[in-house]
């Protein structure tokens, strides 16, 4: 049977925000005041009415693009879907045999994702050549390819990889390594709780960071002749979509396995960064935490900050 003018228009009126408290609640997370973000694609936000998923550069106004764009349902079924939930699908009448067509209900596969790590590539020369040229040193680089928390994928990206404490793969945070068409965005079904770090052997002391590479930067800046003797715990939290009412769920975990005594929040230096500062470090001064706010002390981020930090050093040998 063809779908109605009506039932189509009713189904462009479902806004994301309103079809997801409604259908899947529990896959919302608050960001912010006006902005919401998913936690099975936590780089799709929410705001005004819009909704926009970062890591594929794609958005949408209403449930309909949502689950046509993101979910993969086609638009028969997404219709259909949207009417069984907020209309009267259920029970049409056939106007050409004025006969009631009872349907059955339609569910889209809206599930949480099974996670499955990129396919490995047998190389990791695109990731090598593109973090070395970030200014990461080959130290840091080795370690985390040694510990199996950095790889390269079948498509060239640079693959962060964060474990569940039995050893067991549960998040990949992917960055292009073609700066010419920049790409970043975390593997379908990552669990944030299990982000990327760099685990301390002694150290009572942890770092937080927005990103991946923001913690790698830090790790070669206190680096002495490419070896770090001791270092901190280094977090990343694979950006700073969380809610801020909230510890970060990678953080909670993080705390609860290792014996952390005063924590350093190293976001970046821009105007999201320093409200989630603000806002993290009331939260874990709650939880009698002695915190500091850390950021880059100049540049953007701690990548910024490495970089020229390098550069002044190479002047410096050069004079």
């Amino acid at each position: 049977m063809r779908l109605s003018k009506e039932q189509i228009s009713l189904a462009r009126k479902i806004d994301l925000l309103s079809y997801m408290k409604k259908h899947n609640p529990n896959n919302l997370e608050r960001v912010s005041k006006k902005e919401w973000a998913l936690k099975n694609h936590s780089s799709l936000k929410i705001s005004n009415g819009l909704w926009f998923w970062f890591s594929k550069e794609i958005g949408g106004r209403s449930a309909l693009d949502y689950l046509i764009d993101v979910e993969g349902v086609s638009f028969r079924d997404a219709v259909k879907h949207l009417n069984d939930l907020y209309g009267d699908y259920g029970s049409l009448e056939n106007k050409s045999s004025g006969k009631i067509i009872n349907q059955n209900k339609f569910v889209p596969e809206i599930v949480e994702t099974k996670f499955v790590l990129p396919e490995k590539a047998d190389h990791v020369r695109n990731t090598y050549a593109y973090l070395r040229a970030r200014g990461i040193s080959a130290n840091c680089l080795n370690k985390c390819l040694k510990n199996k928390t950095l790889y390269q994928d079948i498509r060239n990206n640079a693959v962060f990889v964060g474990y569940k404490e039995n050893g067991e793969p549960a998040y990949a945070f992917k960055r292009g390594t073609n700066t010419y068409k920049p790409f970043m965005g975390e593997q379908a079904g990552s669990n944030k709780q299990y982000s990327f770090n760099i685990k301390s052997e002694n150290s009572t002391q942890l770092k937080i960071f927005e990103s991946a590479i923001d913690a790698m930067s830090y790790y070669t800046l206190h680096s002495h002749n490419n070896t770090i003797a001791s270092h901190p715990h280094l977090l990343s939290l694979g950006g700073i979509g969380f809610n801020m009412e909230k510890i970060p769920a990678a953080v909670g975990y993080y705390l609860h396995l290792h014996d952390i005594d005063e924590i350093g929040i190293c976001f970046d230096n821009d105007d999201t960064g320093r409200t989630a500062t603000k806002h993290l470090m009331e939260l874990l001064e709650e939880r009698g935490y002695k915190v500091t706010d850390e950021p880059p002390k100049v540049g953007k981020d701690y990548n910024d900050f490495l970089l020229l930090e390098l550069e002044k050093r190479q002047e410096q040998y050069e004079r």
